[in-house]
């Protein structure tokens, strides 16, 4: 974890601190983004009261007080929008029926703005090492105060009432014109509405017109003729009277001999019919037949040794294999999964460097690389998880963490209905200290069994014995060996430092060596082969 600083208070803030931060993480954990819980710093409380705060970023630590006016700028808008997300879990907090008071009201000063003094930017993110109720009242602690509420939003918001106003009249209005057409249509008289016959339709013009004549005056009937003396009838000349006419000679036209034409066949009538091409089907791919692998063959006699062979639901509960996790959080698994031997040489003597050393811009990238994402213990953790996940559901499980000298942590076995909590507690798992790695592998031997059933022992770590009375490796697992018949040792070897490869040589295990995410998940999945057992099998 990267130091941020370092501050002294009187020992019982200097516990209260402490507390205060395990109960928040306990409140907020598989609640609230990453980020969020990223923004508050890890206090580690001394004997003489002096309070050391980290963090899991990688960068350098820069007072908030001390960043340029745009730097902080967006360090504060990230701070508060984190704020805000805590504020918001803590609402729907307390909308719950028998929510916890306690954590109710932590969260709410959590969330409050914080002080000045208590905030830091690590690589642009913002960091606090408290907040203002984790410490005693100080009316003279300047605090930072929340971004103002854009009014723009409030002035746009106005704005779109009053069109939203002005829309409901015009319809209105629209309406009420609509409804009078309507009236006037079905209720008023029809001779408003059918033309006269007095009046057409002018051609090529679109309009009605009055003849010119029923404009001006009425039409005037004129007089009748007057009477005229009756002329004698003629009558037609006799028809033999008249002189007979010759009709006109016409030269003779030869006509054309008559020629027989056969009546063609109603066949040959018939039109073709178009030609239609079939379709082209594509071929049927009849996929082949898979049929399931048989499961495994039952033994006649199930012993430890074949037990991890058998279904779970074929062998006893008592010879179901079992599984323990030795976990290295130590410090050096914050470097990135891909570094080097060389690569983690280097920053560790960078890292040794006095406060206020300049790098060159080379180093500055080559450390920036070496820090970040995927570092080892992420990468680690999520693919132990996901083996947790594939367990069979007989499988017994235990945990021990390496964080910390003198001494590793003994977290306890689990048995399969608790698999989700041995899972809860390696996602909270940050880089620590030291590698107490001989007396992490001494108490998982205690955890197994290794005689009435086979036990594995998984120990997942990127160095060596760290601690200054540490012990030895090789010596534990041969006590191990000599004690328990059925226990082995298989050792992912993160980076190839090589520190605890005897422990495998010895109980007959094997060693994985990895250097990425790939190679990490393919050798937990070889490593856990013993107690993840036939692929045939309803796990």
């Amino acid at each position: 974890m990267i130091r941020i600083t370092q501050r002294a208070f009187d020992l019982k803030t200097a516990g209260q601190l402490e507390s205060l931060h395990a109960s928040f993480l306990r409140i907020i954990a598989n609640r609230v983004p990453p980020s969020v819980a990223a923004l508050y710093a890890t206090p580690k409380a001394a004997t003489d009261g002096t309070v050391q705060w980290s963090t899991q970023l990688t960068g350098q630590p820069t007072p908030y007080t001390s960043l340029p006016v745009a730097e902080a700028g967006r360090v504060k808008t990230l701070l508060f929008e984190r704020l805000s997300a805590l504020r918001q879990y803590a609402g729907a907090l307390a909308a719950q029926a028998g929510h916890d008071v306690t954590a109710v009201e932590l969260l709410r000063h959590a969330s409050a703005e914080p002080p000045l003094d208590a905030i830091y930017s690590v690589n642009g993110q913002p960091v606090l090492l408290y907040w203002d109720r984790a410490l005693p009242l100080d009316p003279k602690r300047q605090r930072l105060a929340a971004p103002p509420v854009p009014i723009a939003t409030a002035a746009t918001g106005m704005a779109a009432a009053r069109l939203t106003t002005r829309l409901r009249w015009l319809l209105a209005i629209l309406l009420l014109l609509l409804v009078l057409f309507l009236l006037w249509w079905f209720f008023c008289p029809r001779s408003w509405r059918v033309l006269p016959p007095s009046q057409t339709l002018m051609p090529g013009a679109g309009v009605l017109a009055t003849p010119v004549a029923s404009q001006l005056s009425p039409p005037v009937t004129p007089p009748p003729p007057p009477d005229k003396p009756a002329e004698p009838e003629v009558m037609p000349e006799p028809l033999a009277l008249r002189k007979p006419v010759d009709p006109p000679v016409l030269p003779e036209v030869p006509v054309p001999p008559l020629v027989e034409v056969p009546e063609p066949e109603a066949e040959l009538l018939r039109q073709p019919a178009p030609l239609v091409e079939p379709p082209k089907l594509a071929p049927v791919v009849v996929p082949p037949k898979v049929e399931a692998p048989p499961k495994p063959p039952v033994p006649k006699v199930i012993t430890v040794e074949n037990a991890k062979l058998v279904c779970p639901e074929d062998r006893p509960p008592a010879l179901a294999p079992e599984l323990i996790v030795v976990f290295d959080a130590s410090g050096s698994m914050s470097i990135n999964i891909n570094a080097t031997q060389q690569e983690e040489a280097w920053l560790n003597h960078i890292q040794s460097l006095p406060a206020g050393t300049r790098l060159s811009p080379s180093d500055q990238q080559k450390f920036v690389r070496l820090r970040k994402e995927p570092t080892r213990i992420m990468s680690a953790k999520q693919s132990t998880i996901q083996l947790l996940q594939r367990l069979p559901k007989d499988i017994g499980t235990g945990l021990v963490v390496v964080d910390d000298c003198p001494t590793a942590r003994n977290l306890g076995r689990y048995a399969p209905g608790q698999r989700s909590q041995m899972i809860g507690q390696l996602s909270q798992l940050s880089p620590n200290r030291g590698t107490p790695l001989a007396d992490g592998l001494h108490q998982a031997g205690e955890l197994a069994d290794g005689v009435t059933r086979e036990s594995t022992i998984l120990l997942v770590s990127d160095g060596a014995e760290s601690c200054r009375n540490g012990g030895d490796v090789c010596y534990v697992a041969r006590n191990l060996k000599s004690q328990k018949p059925h226990l082995k040792v298989n050792v992912i070897d993160i980076g190839g430092a090589g520190g605890a490869n005897c422990a495998a040589e010895i109980t007959g295990g094997k060693v994985y060596t990895v250097t990425s995410v790939k190679d990490l998940t393919i050798g937990l999945d070889r490593a856990a082969q013993d107690t993840l057992g036939p692929a045939q099998c309803n796990k």
